[in-house]
Parts: C-alpha cells; structure tokens; sequence
C-alpha cells in the first residue's frame, strides 16, 4: 500500500494516502492483527491489497476461555462500502458467543444478521473461521462461501 503511495507521488499524483480514502484504509486495516506469539503460538498475517481500501481482513481473537478464534474474510468490492462491511463481520466475529465449541454456529449468526440487516443490497462475503481449544489441543473450523483455507498433509 505504501509503495502504490509513494510511486504516484514520484509521478506528480497526489497520495491518496493524503486524503479521506486513505484515512478510511488506514483505519480498517488497523482492525487486523499483524502477529500473535504466546507459549502455544507463532502466527503471522501477510496481506498484499488490490486496492488502497476493500473488503479482505484477517483477525486473531484470544478469547476469555483459553481459546484462539481466527477468521479469514473477503467482501466483494474494493471500496468503502466493502471494508465497512468486513469491519462489521470481523466486529461480529469477535463478540459473538461461541457455546459449544463449533464455529458453524458463528457463521449461521453472522449470516442470519447480515441476511436481515443487509440481505437487499446485493453484497456478499466468503468467511473462514478455526476455533483452537488449547485446553483440548483440538481445533474446528467452518466456511461460508470460501475455498479450502487448509491443506492436510
């Protein structure tokens, strides 16, 4: 995103850094976890935009009950409207109570949400999500709409 910046810049173009846009991408993009390291985790998150702002985020969420929730999401589009609604799903994400352990539960209230909240305007999201129980050492996952996210050896 910084080297889109600075290349239009040295063309004589204003950052788009600079202005609204750039705040907005500066903000969503915020929401996502760069790293995560503890006793039981090395995880980091690379991400390389399209476009200075869309719909793409990942987030590590270490919850209360000694399990780790990480979600993987794209949003059509590459525009405001696209990182607002993956801010609201990643918010979803997180606050979401997830009971019994299964990450499908997740999904089918975010879908439920979005459906009756957003369901007329004809944008949609693929969702991955991994559930680790660290006190188990088993994890579940779940996609809606998504490819494959794991590959097992």
């Amino acid at each position: 995103m910084e080297l889109k910046a600075r290349n239009l810049v040295e063309q004589g173009v204003e950052s788009p850094w600079d202005g609204k846009l750039g705040l907005a991408a500066k903000v969503h993009y915020s929401f996502m976890t760069r790293s995560y390291r503890d006793r039981d985790f090395d995880i980091d998150v690379a991400m390389k935009p399209l476009d200075l702002i869309g719909g793409d985020y990942c987030s590590i969420n270490v919850r209360d009950d000694n399990r780790v929730l990480l979600c993987m999401c794209d949003v059509v589009g590459h525009d405001i409207v696209s990182a607002l609604l993956s801010s609201r799903i990643n918010t979803l994400a997180t606050m979401t109570h997830i009971g019994d352990g299964d990450p499908c539960g997740l999904l089918e209230s975010i879908n439920d949400f979005l459906c009756d909240n957003l369901g007329d305007t004809g944008i949609y999201a693929s969702l991955f999500c991994v559930l680790i129980d660290r006190n188990s050492r088993r994890f579940s996952y779940a996609g809606a709409a998504h490819p494959p996210a794991l590959h097992f050896c």
